[in-house]
Formats: C-alpha cells, structure tokens, sequence
C-alpha cells in the first residue's frame, strides 16, 4: 500500500487514490484464475490484461517498482521518529475511515505518542487573525478539553489553532496536529502527536493546507469553529464541507457575521444522520390489524405522551400554536378511546417532523454545496505583471489579485486596493 500509495517523498509522484487502489485490488484478484498469483508484482502487461490502459498500467508499474526509495524513505523517517499507518494498520484512526469513506486517508505519516489517537478527542478551526473575542473562545476550548480528559485536535496554524493548543497544553492537555508543512519541521513533544497525509516531507501549499481541514473535522467527536470569513479560506471551506459530508457536531461562535448566519450560527447537529424511515407507516399498516385492541392502545398512548407533554409546556408558557393544538386533538382522542385515530394522528406527525427534518437537512448540504469556493486556479502579481497559477502551487510569498465580485481562495493578508 506505501508503494502505490504514497509519494515517498517525489513531489511530481501521482500516487493511487483509495479509489484507485480498491479498484486495482478488485481487478488484480482475477488474476487468480488460470494459475496466475494475484499477490506476486504487477506488471504493465498484466494490468493491461485486467483492463487498464497502456499509459495507467505503466504508471502502476513504476510505482511498484520503488521498492529501495520505500526502504529508504522509511529507514529516514525512523531517525526522526515518524512512522506510517495505513488503512490496514492496527492504529490508523478508523473514524477516519468512517466519516470520510474513500476520502480518508490511505496512508498517514505520525510523530509522537500514537496513543493520543485512542482517545476522545474534540477538533478546533478558525481564523488565522482573530479578534480578541475570538482567542478567548479558542482559549476556553483547549482549557476545556484538558480538562475534560480530551484531545485537541487542530492545523497548527498561527491564531485560532495555536491559542487553543497551547491553552490545552498549558492546562496538562495533549494535541494532534495536522501541520501542513513536514513533519521533520515540527518540534517533539510527549504530548503532541503530528499526523500528515501521503509523505512526511512534503512542504507547505496551499493544497495541503485545505486538504487537511477534512481530516480535522472528521477526527473530532464535536468540531468548534471560529470566526470563518463568508465565502473564502479555509475555515469556511471546511465548515460547509463539514456540512455536506460528515455526520458529527459542528459548534460555530455566533460572532454576528454573515458567516455564522450563513453557516446556521449556534450548532449545527447531526444532521446527516437523519434519513428518511418509513417503518412506523408500514407497522401501522400491515401490523396494527393484527395486534390486540390492549397493545394497540399501548402503542397510541405511548406515542402521544412527549407531543401532549410539549403541548401542555407551550400552553403553561402563554403561547397558543400548533403544538397546542396537536396535543388537544390527542386528549380528546383517548378520552374518547378512539385509540386508532390517536395512533393515526401519532403516525402523520411523526412523519411530518421526519420530512421536515429531511428537508432541512438537504436544504443545509445544498447551501453549503453553493457556498463552497472551487477554485483550481488564481492570478499572482509578480514583477508588476499578472500571470495564473495553480492554487496547488501558492506559496505564502505570494501576492494573490483578486477582482471585485470574486472569491478570496486562501487564508491571506490584505494588502490593499
């Protein structure tokens, strides 16, 4: 899997997608047949056989043919007390695999202490110049998961990143973070665990630096989010990617902008995880015949208890609305023991709130869908001239030009007009 799917340390290396790799090892086991050993060493001309194109079977050969780089490359990466886990391996965050699906991972590069990945852990994002409000929450946060017993999880960036972990530190805390520049870079602590994606040594770019959000968000039990700017950088790109893909908790400080409101402000739950469920319609259609007039009775009664208690809740409160009303229609319902009509009624709001919830929910992923920034390329000013760029290749010396109506692609600085 190293060999296929990490670069080892070649910049212009085009290593193997978890895609890519699951579809080679599908293919590959047809090998087996006809007394061929799906294990042994691929070679161009048996990838062309199982239905790859000349140019890609070629490709896949020269990446399996590295295997003295590999013994090299690891053999560097143990004097500086890196290791790799793959998919496979025993330690590789398995909620990685669960969140992101094929997004995730298929090799990660670690230095330091690998038991922090065992650990209930909590992920911080935000901005890189935040406000004084801003530090604060990111300060409580680390302070608070120290002492809670949780790991911070954070990109290590200057501002929002670095305040809650050494806030987290500072309170006898451990953090993982996801630098988007070389492990060799980062100093070695007890407490830190450093994870990277596909090489140890890779530098800073831009492209790292937002690849790694997902993984900061999915590793998280809950994710804090600070201070994002409406429609660009990081933060906000991986907020509504957060949103769309991965079903745990995002937390955002409602600062009063337009981005907190964009994003939903306060939290935003779960809401992945509600799908639509059409069982209660199915039991009451081609179960409740069946049953005993006692358990259907039961059954109605039960369902009614939490929509009477919110309606009687609402009434005490001085409001008269539809929960109220709801709640009404079930009291008279039993009191008269019109058991099937409450059950009915139980039924078609329960449904009405699963809907709604569904809708929400697609409303939500569809936003973030508009909203995300999806730019490959951007225009960088140098020696007084304009030429384009790939983002991949955006250094932090760069002067990005941006013109009116257009999106701001990265965490920058503003020069000015």
């Amino acid at each position: 899997m190293l060999l296929l799917c990490s670069t080892l340390g070649d910049a212009d290396c085009r290593p193997l997608s978890a895609a890519q790799f699951r579809a080679l090892a599908e293919r590959a086991r047809t090998l087996g047949s006809g007394g061929a050993d799906p294990q042994r060493d691929l070679t161009a001309r048996d990838l062309v056989r199982i239905g790859y194109g000349r140019e890609e079977a070629e490709h896949i050969e020269r990446l399996l043919a590295r295997e003295r780089a590999l013994h090299a490359y690891l053999a560097a990466a143990e004097r500086h007390g890196i290791f790799p886990l793959t998919r496979i391996s025993s330690g590789y965050p398995s909620v990685l695999r669960e969140q992101l699906g094929d997004r995730a991972p298929m090799v990660l590069f670690a230095r330091g202490e690998r038991a922090l990945l065992g650990l209930p852990c909590v992920s911080i994002v935000g901005s890189r110049q935040p406000d004084e409000r801003t530090r604060d929450f990111a300060r409580r946060i680390g302070a608070l998961a120290a002492k809670e017993g949780f790991v911070l999880c954070s990109g290590g960036a200057e501002g929002v990143d670095t305040e809650g972990e050494d806030a987290c530190l500072g309170g006898g805390g451990r953090v993982i973070v996801f630098p988007a520049g070389r492990l060799t870079d980062c100093r070695a602590d007890a407490r830190v665990l450093y994870l990277a994606e596909g090489a140890y040594d890779a530098p800073f770019s831009a492209q790292r630096a937002l690849a790694r959000n997902r993984l900061i968000h999915a590793l998280g039990e809950r994710t804090y989010a600070a201070q994002p700017r409406l429609h660009t950088g990081g933060t906000w790109r991986g907020c509504a990617d957060h949103l769309r893909s991965i079903a745990r908790p995002l937390y955002l400080l409602d600062d009063g902008s337009e981005a907190a409101a964009a994003l939903g402000q306060d939290v935003i739950v779960d809401e992945r995880l509600i799908e639509l469920d059409f069982g209660p319609l199915a039991r009451f259609v081609f179960l409740r015949p069946f049953l005993p007039v006692v358990a259907n009775a039961a059954n109605a009664f039960l369902g009614a208890v939490p929509i009477i208690r919110e309606g009687i809740s609402e009434l005490f409160k001085g409001r008269l609305n539809v929960a109220v009303l709801d709640a009404s229609a079930l009291i008279v319902s039993l009191l008269r023991r019109d058991f099937k009509t409450a059950g009915l009624l139980v039924l078609l709001l329960g449904m009405g709130e699963m809907l709604e919830n569904y809708a929400r929910r697609k409303s939500m992923a569809s936003l973030a869908e508009q909203l995300s920034v999806k730019c490959d390329v951007v225009w960088v000013r140098e020696d007084e001239e304009l030429r384009q760029k790939p983002l991949a290749d955006v250094t932090p010396e760069d002067v990005i030009v941006v013109r009116s109506g257009s999106v701001i692609p990265v965490d920058s600085r503003f020069l000015g007009r």
